[in-house]
């Protein structure tokens, strides 16, 4: 999985468990919202039914009072059951209301009218005789033969205040007079608690069926508590008021902060009660809910987040950790010489190098269903796999085990030889999994091999030959009869074959320093001159059929190497140039300075030459060209090895050229030494070759081109 698809996994992750976190939560706080509700509904009602008891005690109280006082009245002033109109009562009368109001604290006023309106008797002695003003409430009280209340009366030189009639009766029943009694809206406000049990939020009220304030508490001004008598009709609660709701109203309250109404009827009065608490009441707690959650729900979200973060990024470093170490492995994989084949265990091809296509010649498509039949298929398809091999690699495919080995020859331009080794890949708990195909080309290794035994074969023959003459001349040597003549040229024989199997012994040696790498170089100035015009000689006493030319620039002359090496590398090239040209010819020994300073030396003849396609392989080791099939069969096939090898040594390059049937060249470089140019020769190479070293003009003329003499 991709890290865009982990990050969406994570996301996913958080969404689900957050969502059913806000969900649960959405509906804890909404039931805890509907429980709130319904239990501040039924305190409002618990609450108005209080303020009701309350006002019909006092207006039952009054009631009470005034059936009394009226009774009484009437049995004090029987005059009055009479129902003659207008007529003005005793003074006593008077007295007698004026000595109720004096023992009340809720009246201030009583007052007996007729049913026409006229004041008969008054607590105050003030307007009897006189129609009392209160027409309107009048007109309801005369229609009724009962206890009446009023609305609010706002007197200009007096105080608001409400009144409660009830019928003074004549012998028949019927109401022959009214008693009036008048109370302050202030003493009827005292004589309400509506308090008690109240929150602080808390507000209630009385009003008319004017909107008219009569009573109440918790309110601030122009509202009920201070603003008693206060006209209230053109508030919002009034506007509810009228439309008689039957359950608590949430709307703005009396003095536009946000409250809970709940609205009351009574019938025995026309006014209305209220009972109004702060929508706080209500939401604070939720929204104190509200906010603990959200903290908590932050608090969750955040730690959710930054767990999310934490585990994102181990698992993203375990990702690239992961990553690293694949394309670290896949680098390797791609990198190295040998095949690799990973499929699972239904044989799907689970990964496949580049290496190991080229091998085969296959082109794998990872993760697209292909198996490991495809080998075989493609295989057998381009004829590279015969019956055998064919056998031999679906029995290690289809080995159960997952392990197994086995060799593959490839048929084709070449010829190319596999080994293949199959390794079981397990999981974790111990399974098979699947398994690992790795393919070595060993091709070259067992080409090398053979050249090896081949060359063991060769030397041990090259050494057995020689040893054998040399044991038959030491043999005849021994019979006495033997004349000098003969001793002569069996000692002969006896040098010759010495020498040959000295050559092959050195040559082992070589090749045994340059593998272990125990060779070293004592690098001094030598005079290429010399050293070729020696070589030369040398070569002259071997053939008669050829002729040695030396072409030396004086600037390529002096070089800076070991001797002995040097000298074994111009041997063996020379050795080479006349034993591949059978048929005689010119052998040139060429040196020159090239572009970079550094000295070319170069060996050419006329030779056999080599094909183009053989050139690449001269200089590996126990390898030989095919002029070998033309009678040259003697040579190690290490000759060029241990010449591009000593040449590397010294920091040089060895190439060939060359046109079968004209002749080859062969060239190499060595550093050399411009601190001795043109200097007497004796400062580079003084030794064995003293007698060659006099000037380069002797030098050059003593060693002209002329026929070898045998």
């Amino acid at each position: 999985m991709s890290r865009f698809g982990q990050a969406a996994k994570w996301r996913l992750t958080a969404i689900g468990v957050l969502i059913p976190l806000a969900v649960v939560a959405v509906a804890l706080i909404w039931q805890d919202y509907e429980s709130r509700r319904s239990a501040i509904q039924t305190q409002l009602e618990l609450q108005s039914a209080q303020v009701n008891a309350q006002l019909e005690s006092f207006v039952g109280k009054t009631e009470g009072i005034s059936e009394q006082v009226s009774q009484n009245f009437a049995i004090l002033f029987p005059s009055v059951q009479r129902n003659q109109p207008g007529q003005i009562l005793e003074d006593n009368a008077n007295v007698y209301l004026s000595d109720f109001v004096a023992r009340s604290e809720s009246y201030d006023r009583a007052i007996v009218v007729d049913r026409d309106g006229i004041v008969l008797a008054a607590s105050d002695r003030t307007g009897v005789g006189n129609r009392i003003p209160a027409t309107k409430y009048f007109e309801v009280v005369a229609g009724t033969n009962s206890f009446t209340v009023s609305d609010v009366f706002i007197p200009k030189k007096a105080g608001p205040n409400a009144m409660f009639a009830y019928p003074v009766r004549d012998e028949l029943g019927g109401p022959a007079a009214y008693l009036v009694l008048k109370s302050e809206l202030a003493a009827i406000s005292s004589q309400l608690d509506m308090t008690s049990g109240f929150p602080d939020s808390a507000k209630s009220g009385i009003f008319d069926s004017n909107g008219v304030v009569l009573a109440g508490t918790g309110y601030e001004a122009p509202h009920p508590g201070a603003a008693v008598g206060k006209n209230i009709s053109d508030s919002a609660v009034w506007r509810q008021a009228m439309s008689r709701p039957t359950e608590p109203w949430f709307g703005p309250g009396l003095d536009n902060v946000e409250r809970i109404i709940y609205f009351e009827y009574p019938e025995n009065t026309p006014w209305i009660t209220t009972v109004a608490y702060a929508q706080s009441e209500l939401f604070n707690p939720l929204w104190t809910r509200v906010y603990g959650f959200s903290a908590g729900l932050g608090a969750t979200v955040i730690g959710t987040l930054l767990l999310i973060e934490i585990l994102r990024r181990r698992e993203r470093g375990a990702w690239e950790s992961l990553s690293a170490e694949r394309q670290t492995l896949e680098a390797v994989m791609e990198g190295c010489n040998d095949g690799v084949f990973v499929c699972d265990i239904s044989g799907k091809i689970a990964y496949v190098n580049e290496r190991f296509k080229s091998m085969f010649g296959v082109q794998f498509s990872v993760n697209s269903g292909q198996d490991l039949s495809v080998l075989i298929s493609n295989g057998v398809g381009e004829g590279r796999l015969d019956e055998e091999n064919e056998t031999a690699l679906w029995n290690l495919l289809s080995d159960d085990s997952g392990s197994g080995r086995t060799t593959l020859s490839l048929h084709g331009k070449s010829m190319q030889e596999l080994d293949l080794v199959s390794y079981p890949v397990y999981r974790w708990d111990g399974t098979l999994s699947g398994r690992t195909i790795l393919a070595r080309d060993v091709t070259e290794e067992r080409k090398l091999q053979r050249l090896k035994s081949e060359f063991v074969a060769h030397a041990s023959h090259q050494l057995r030959t020689p040893l054998a003459s040399v044991l038959a001349s030491s043999e005849l040597l021994l019979n006495v009869d033997t004349d000098s003549a003969k001793r002569e040229k069996w000692v002969g024989v006896i040098h010759s074959q010495a020498l040959r199997m000295r050559t092959t012994i050195n040559t082992l040696l070589n090749l045994s320093e340059l593998e272990s790498g125990r060779i070293s170089l004592d690098s001094t100035t030598v005079d290429l001159s010399v050293v070729a015009a020696s070589l030369s000689d040398e070569a002259a006493a071997r053939s008669d059929m050829h002729t040695l030319k030396l072409d030396i620039d004086m600037d390529a002359r002096y070089a800076i190497c070991d001797r002995s090496k040097i000298v074994e590398v111009l041997q063996s090239l020379l050795d080479n140039a006349i034993k591949y040209s059978p048929d005689g010819g010119v052998v040139n020994i060429v040196s020159r300075r090239t572009d970079d300073g550094s000295i070319a030396l170069s060996v050419s003849d006329q030779g056999v030459g080599i094909s183009e396609n053989e050139i690449g392989g001269l200089f590996n080791p126990y390898e030989r060209a095919s002029a070998q099939a033309r009678g040259f069969s003697e040579g190690s096939g290490l000759g060029l090895y241990i010449v591009k090898s000593l040449v590397e040594l010294h920091g040089g390059t060895v190439k060939a050229e060359s046109t079968p049937g004209q002749g080859s060249t062969f060239t190499f470089t060595i550093d050399a030494d411009d601190s001795v140019i043109g200097e007497p020769s004796q400062k580079a190479d003084s030794n064995v070759w003293e007698p060659y070293v006099q000037t380069q003009r002797e030098i050059l003329g003593k060693i002209s081109p002329r026929p070898i003499s045998g």
